[in-house]
């Protein structure tokens, strides 16, 4: 009798212990919160869909994740990102961080998710928005999520800049907990300030940056983005028991169901950019790459006229030794860039020693000198204008580029 109360007591405690603390390296250690920016600019018509706000475009977006998020293995949580005069609260919980199917997930954004807010005020809160969900989601979870922001990313120069430096600070306090990916909604990215924005916050938060207009325009990228949210990671079928054999009824004719095709777009060294985006072609497995696919070592970022790395660079530079080290074979040059203060020459050599500076500490971790080289390109080549602070913060980086 006492073994039996033991076993049960026992089973009580797994079941707590199950649901009170999860096992680590499960999906639903590392939530998806979406930020979805309803702020008054959000109310303007889009330039990509016709006779849609931008608000409008948001919410299809959603309601397309919703179906493929739903089949994976990742806890999801929707918040409304928006500014109300009088209200200390820059964002507000829409749907909260549980695990949806995809009728439940759909029927909420169709129903509730409202996209004719009044026009509060033309700005994105979004370095208030993020410091309020540091002190509180972030903060209870200890940075463990993935953010996605969805929004059209109108700042003013020095919001802008506010919003760069928050990603920065909250990206240096939780370094690989957190990663940040944006999508920007507006549609001529190339023409808007706000899809710069996005894009360099996407760079500094270690994710990647997406233009909304294009997922809805190719349910590939859907796929392809949240699996990237998921980590990959698609939920397995549940098996279903087998059915009773039910009495023989007459044949009928079938009709074979209709199955639509859907183009594949080729990414053939499988880092998340597609070939016809994918300037770095060739990157080895597991290595982070920014928009253009090309291996850089997130969040290793210098300070002015310095080339030493900072204890916070520390893991990035020990995924890619472990890159490195699954690779054997591999060989690698370290590219040192700054941004376009100072002249040319004294550029090429910070260049030169903030890649050295990254090639001595791979060789430290056991790297072998002679798969790695270094080289220093100054302010040659640029990932983004230097034409702000902001924008200068990330041309002061170092890439990697596989040797054949």
């Amino acid at each position: 009798m006492k073994k039996r109360q033991c076993c049960i007591v026992t089973g009580w405690i797994l079941v707590l212990g199950t649901v009170l603390f999860p096992l680590s390296g499960t999906a639903a250690d590392k939530p998806l919160l979406i930020l979805a920016d309803v702020s008054g600019s959000m109310q303007e018509t889009s330039q990509a869909q016709e006779n849609m706000t931008k608000a409008a475009v948001l919410k299809e977006l959603l309601l397309r994740l919703s179906g493929e998020l739903s089949a994976m293995p990742c806890q999801t949580g929707i918040y409304r990102v928006r500014y109300i005069s009088g209200d200390a609260n820059y964002y507000e919980p829409f749907m909260p961080i549980a695990s949806y199917n995809t009728k439940d997930m759909r029927d909420r954004i169709a129903d509730s998710f409202t996209t004719d807010y009044p026009v509060f005020s033309r700005r994105t809160p979004l370095a208030d928005m993020l410091r309020q969900m540091d002190g509180h989601e972030l903060g209870n979870m200890n940075g463990n999520a993935t953010l996605l922001l969805l929004s059209d990313g109108r700042e003013t120069i020095r919001e802008a800049e506010d919003a760069l430096n928050e990603v920065l600070r909250i990206k240096d306090k939780y370094a690989e907990k957190l990663s940040l990916h944006t999508v920007f909604i507006a549609g001529k990215e190339k023409e808007d300030k706000g899809g710069e924005l996005l894009r360099n916050m996407a760079q500094t938060g270690g994710g990647q940056y997406f233009c909304g207009s294009d997922l809805l325009s190719d349910p590939n990228r859907i796929n392809s983005l949240c699996a990237l949210l998921c980590e990959g990671k698609i939920a397995a079928k549940k098996e279903m028991p087998p059915a009773a054999v039910a009495p023989e009824q007459p044949s009928e004719a079938v009709s074979e169901p209709v199955r639509e095709e859907r183009a594949v777009i080729a990414d053939t060294d499988g880092d998340g950019v597609y070939d016809s985006d994918d300037e770095c072609p060739g990157t080895p497995k597991g290595a982070k790459v920014n928009i253009k696919g090309c291996w850089v070592i997130a969040g290793v970022l210098f300070d002015y006229d310095k080339w030493n790395i900072r204890p916070v660079s520390y893991p990035a530079l020990d995924e890619v030794v472990t890159v490195l080290k699954q690779n054997p074979d591999l060989k690698a040059e370290i590219q040192g860039h700054t941004d376009n203060i100072g002249s040319a020459a004294y550029n090429m050599e910070l260049s030169r020693k903030r890649a050295e500076s990254v090639k001595s500490y791979l060789e430290r971790k056991g790297i072998s000198a002679e798969r790695l080289t270094s080289e220093g390109y100054g302010f040659t080549k640029p990932v983004v204008p230097n034409t702000a602070a902001e924008n200068r913060a990330l041309n002061r980086r170092v890439e990697l580029k596989p040797i054949q």
